[in-house]
């Protein structure tokens, strides 16, 4: 059995697929803004939920999404469907193009949506340029998250279609061309963490108009903006 939500849907309601015994798996729209308690209560065989809205409002209940011993829920990193699986201990999923490591204690996920997380702790260590080269102009937002200490040499250059890059208060260092060429990208703001931003770090972003360096940085490199 299964199920087409269609556009213009924007809530699943209190029990509306209540005790659907035949429901397998189910795709919920980035439309759909709030899931109801129970909506999917009893779902047996329910193996499988993808939220694609990152900020759906879920049901606070166990049973809302499933059942916890058999359903995966299939989300975005930092997702309220992410945070709902971790409360009720269902195994969980990210919505990925690629991932992999960067760095001994850190991890990168890109996903369907164009935001490259990267999480963990400790130093960016790219001997062999960003593992997610290939996959560079489907990248539109950079999320360095706490715990990171550095971005690295070449770390986002050439990702034409990035517009947002969000750099944590833990990173310390922007390496050489961290971020050249990133000829989307309108504003950076630079934490008051940051002592050191390399040479070339944001070169040829020839859209860039806004920079906020808060304070802490010690050394601008040349030709770094």
């Amino acid at each position: 059995m299964s199920i087409d939500i269609p556009d213009g849907v924007t809530s699943i309601e209190i029990r509306t697929f209540y005790h659907c015994a035949g429901l397998v798996s189910i795709d919920i729209p980035d439309g759909i803004a709030s899931i109801e308690s129970r909506a999917f209560e009893n779902c047996t065989s329910l193996r499988d939920i993808t939220i694609s809205n990152p900020n759906c409002t879920i049901g606070d209940r166990d049973g809302t999404l499933g059942v916890s011993n058999y359903t995966t829920i299939h989300g975005y990193p930092g997702s309220t469907a992410q945070s709902y699986a971790d409360k009720y201990s269902y195994d969980f999923a990210f919505l990925t193009i690629a991932s992999g490591t960067c760095g001994d204690n850190l991890t990168w996920i890109l996903d369907t949506a164009g935001t490259l997380t990267i999480y963990g702790s400790g130093a960016m260590d790219l001997p062999y340029g960003p593992p997610w080269g290939e996959h560079s102009e489907a990248i539109k937002v950079v999320n360095i998250t706490s715990g990171v200490t550095s971005i690295e040499y070449n770390a986002f250059a050439d990702c034409s279609n990035l517009t947002r890059a969000t750099i944590s208060d833990s990173v310390v260092r922007i390496g050489k061309y961290a971020f050249s060429c990133c000829t989307a990208l309108t504003n950076i703001t630079i934490p008051s963490s940051i002592t050191e931003i390399g040479w070339g770090a944001f070169s040829d972003c020839t859209n860039l108009v806004s920079v906020t360096i808060e304070n802490g940085v010690t050394k601008i490199e040349g030709t770094a903006f």
